[in-house]
């Protein structure tokens, strides 16, 4: 019998705890594969901690109670230290990376065992080429063979790779239109209306758990209120619900959760607001304004929540800078117009002038405020981590003309961070007990894979931060805090084994040292893993030891249930 045990003395980290041990055969029948002893377990409800054992066999939690070592092939001694159900990251977008990094370094590395996929509007799929959509080519600079079309196709590859964590897939609207219509900024016919719908039958069919819309990103800014409502009804008729990355988070974020409550209650969807935040200092508090609604729409009897990350940086892309129309037609199109001195100076002239109608982010924040991190091309290296005024006195240029060089020289891609969010209007989202806790990140490693993505720190720290920042009684409960992050969002995406610890559910479990527990990853250095996380659990399986991965790939593509009564 292995059998591992806190040794008692003390590091940076918490105590020091020897790597798992070979499982050795016992003399006596054993009736566990791993028994975790003595550990102060948050089984996910909200409910305190409570000190048992845990006995796991194969893939599931087996015994919750007492466990005898004798009765385990493998035992961990978890004296001191805390286990949880593996943390759920609602919103992430590692579609395309987990293709680039299975063994998902960083999901691991923070206790995250399931995310959920296909967020904003982005997914990937269903594909067609040549319809206006960069999912070829984001797939060709991750090294990724994209032979699939249809959103059965992408879940057939992705169970044929095996990544470390368990995924649940969104289909992107963005991708259903570019899909049927390209990106043209108008209606559709009826025919290509029945054609998106078609596809999400096909997707939803197949497995996705829901509709997600990206309302400031091309060509979901496209859509309108009816559009959406068709095809957001026709997920939640299949039991899926409705996510949104709405349509402006700074001067139309009232109108634009005003637009998402509504959409989601005609279609009578579940609807889930992405990343909710208020965006540019001018907009400050407004969240005030945004969660009285909610909690209107909420005592309505609609099913609504939210999710948020622990920052108060934002991620987006390049083009996102431009007004709506610019990227009519795909980024090919965006690039010659760029190139044209009269479409220049005619969004120069917005970026400058209108502040209200659209999502202006560098005329609300300001160009200090933005900062170019990720050089697709890798032309433009040298300048990631530089706010585009750096790079526009560094050129000799206006920053908006430094924008559009940017974006020629980068063929219409391109990340920036945007350093625009309170920090009062994070902790007043948290609060909210319909919140849960979404990185908006996606799978990277250490060594260097995913090079050509900007990487926000909260790919790598937003569970410990969260626990760590907000929990401790600090905003709430440690165990309040890790219901947010496990058992409300199970609860949610109808995850009927997951979440929980308790018998006969999965497990995916995280071991933890919660006097140690923080985030210590930076913008500066972003891929720094977080310390307190001691071993994670997959579907069993140990994928992460001190926050390294061990190459085990044990996840799956879960299926969606039929939630009966209301989404909490």
């Amino acid at each position: 019998m292995a059998l591992i045990r806190s040794a008692g003395a003390r590091t940076r980290d918490g105590p020091t705890v020897p790597p798992f041990g070979s499982p050795k055969r016992h003399v006596r029948a054993v009736g566990y594969d791993l028994a975790i002893l003595a550990a102060r377990v948050y089984d996910g409800s909200g409910g305190p901690a409570r000190r048992v054992d845990l006995g796991i066999r194969r893939d599931t939690i087996a015994k919750v109670g007492r466990v005898s070592k004798r009765e385990a092939s493998t035992v961990l001694d978890a004296e001191g230290l805390c286990v949880a159900p593996g943390f759920i990251d609602i919103h992430t977008h590692s579609d395309l990376p987990l293709f680039a990094c299975p063994t998902a370094d960083n999901a691991v590395g923070q206790g995250v065992t399931t995310e959920v996929i296909g967020n904003c509007g982005q997914s990937a799929a269903p594909f067609r080429p040549n319809s206006g959509s960069d999912l070829a080519e984001r797939a060709r600079r991750l090294g990724v063979d994209l032979r699939w079309r249809s959103f059965a196709g992408y879940l057939r590859a992705l169970r044929r790779l095996r990544p470390a964590i368990n995924v649940v897939p969104l289909v992107g609207h963005g991708e259903l239109r570019a899909a049927a219509m390209g990106f043209e900024a108008r209606r559709p016919e009826p025919a290509e209306l029945e054609a998106m719908e078609a596809l999400l039958e096909d997707a939803m069919d197949a497995g996705a758990f829901g509709l997600s819309s990206g309302l400031i990103y091309p060509p979901g800014c496209y859509a309108s209120a009816d559009e959406l409502v068709r095809l957001a009804g026709t997920a939640a008729k299949a039991g899926g619900l409705y996510a949104s990355h709405i349509r402006g988070e700074g001067a139309t974020l009232v109108v634009a959760v005003r637009e998402a409550l509504e959409t989601a209650r005609r279609a009578r969807a579940p609807l889930e607001i992405s990343h909710h935040k208020a965006t540019g200092p001018r907009h400050w508090g407004a969240t005030r304004t945004t969660l009285a609604m909610i909690d209107a729409a909420l005592a309505e009897g609609q099913s609504v929540a939210m999710d948020v990350y622990p920052y108060t940086a934002s991620s987006a892309e390049l083009y996102a800078l431009l007004p709506p129309g610019a990227l009519e037609g795909g980024t090919k199109a965006l690039v010659e117009r760029l190139k044209d001195r009269d479409h220049r100076r005619a969004y120069v002239r917005r970026i400058r002038e209108d502040l209200d109608s659209w999502e202006n982010t560098a005329g609300e924040a300001g160009w200090g405020a933005i900062v170019f991190s990720a050089s697709p091309t890798g032309r433009n290296r040298r300048l990631q981590g530089q706010t585009l005024q750096q790079i526009a006195r560094r050129r000799g240029t206006d920053p908006a003309e430094a924008l559009f060089d940017l974006l020629i020289e980068e063929e219409g891609d391109g990340e920036i961070i945007v350093h625009d969010v309170s920090e009062d209007d994070v902790m007043r989202v948290y609060r909210h007990p319909r919140t849960v806790v979404g990185s908006d990140g996606w799978t990277s490693s250490r060594r260097g894979a995913l090079a050509p993505l900007g990487i926000h720190p909260r790919a790598w720290g937003t569970f410990p931060r969260f626990l760590s920042r907000y929990g401790r009684g600090r905003l709430m409960s440690t165990a309040r805090a890790i219901h947010r992050a496990t058992g409300l969002p199970a609860a949610r995406l109808g995850l009927a084994d997951r979440g929980l610890v308790r018998e006969g559910y999965k497990a995916d479990l995280v071991v933890f040292d919660l006097r140690a527990l923080r985030d210590i990853a930076t913008f500066e250095r972003p891929k720094r893993p977080a310390r307190g996380i001691l071993w994670v659990l997959v579907n069993g399986e140990v994928v992460a030891r001190r926050g390294t991965p061990t190459g085990r790939r044990p996840g799956t593509v879960l299926r969606r249930t039929r939630v009966k009564g209301r989404r909490p």
